[in-house]
């Protein structure tokens, strides 16, 4: 189900144009819609404020639990995002907010949500060119975001990026396979501590940002600025090399020791 609602999401999603959500009174009215999917309100009057707001609930199951997925309307398709929504239980949040540019991200997500038990996904649905989300100064994935934190202030936003380590290699270290930041410096216990297990159990060549990494940390990132500044700590940027990526969206055993480091039930 997850991944037939990716899939659908990216069906000529060329054509579509990015449009700037209609103010902040939209903005706050769909993260109030994203708060009550978060606290498992699955009420007809959900639906009905989704429908005015331009999106429309799907439901079904995907790996292990049921989900609702919050999806664009047809007719009102705008680059606003993807959004899956665990019916019960869960913990942290996964986003992919580069698709496809940052190749694989967005199948390891819906990969991650059928494997294991993460609270929520976030997807985006046009390409970075034409809105790169985490950058702007506002978006649906910020209002995300920002429910999310709220709700669950104790627990993880995961943001699943992707660099090219031959274009990216400034400082001559091919080594590097991976780099966890908390998109500041110095490095948060929760960046600290995911580095720290993925070294051990998932990818070796593992570094954290601000500490054996002084590059892509993610620092101009305006989610994880807002919820820094809000009192969230819990914000994980996880850059991967293509191999990496590769290797997490097709081996399973690999992917769930990744959940492990990053305190995903499975």
């Amino acid at each position: 189900m997850l991944r037939q609602s990716f899939r659908e999401a990216w069906k000529d999603a060329g054509a579509v144009r990015y449009d700037v959500p209609g103010g902040d009174a939209e903005l706050r009215a769909t993260q109030a819609l994203m708060d009550r999917l978060l606290q498992g309100d699955r009420s007809r009057e959900v639906d009905e404020r989704a429908a005015e707001l331009g999106w429309r609930l799907r439901r079904g199951q995907a790996g292990k639990g049921r989900w609702t997925v919050l999806e664009e309307l047809p007719g009102r398709r705008s680059g606003r995002g993807l959004y899956a929504f665990a019916d019960e239980g869960g913990q942290h949040a996964i986003q992919a907010p580069h698709v496809p540019s940052d190749l694989h991200t967005g199948e390891i997500a819906v990969a991650m949500g059928e494997q294991a038990q993460p609270r929520a996904i976030a997807w985006n649905t046009v390409p970075r060119r034409e809105a790169d989300l985490p950058h702007l100064h506002d978006s649906a994935l910020h209002a995300f975001s920002r429910a999310f934190a709220s709700r669950f202030p104790q627990q993880r936003i995961i943001q699943l990026h992707g660099f090219d380590a031959d274009r990216d290699d400034r400082a001559g270290d091919k080594a590097q396979e991976a780099i966890v930041s908390s998109a500041a410096r110095p490095p948060s216990p929760a960046a600290r501590a995911v580095a720290d297990c993925m070294r051990s159990g998932v990818e070796p060549a593992t570094r954290l940002f601000g500490v054996d990494a002084q590059r892509l940390g993610g620092t101009r990132n305006r989610i994880a600025r807002e919820l820094a500044a809000s009192g969230f700590h819990g914000f994980v940027h996880l850059e991967m090399g293509l191999d990496l990526r590769r290797s997490l969206r097709d081996d399973a055993r690999r992917r769930g020791a990744l959940l492990t480091c990053l305190g995903v039930p499975q």
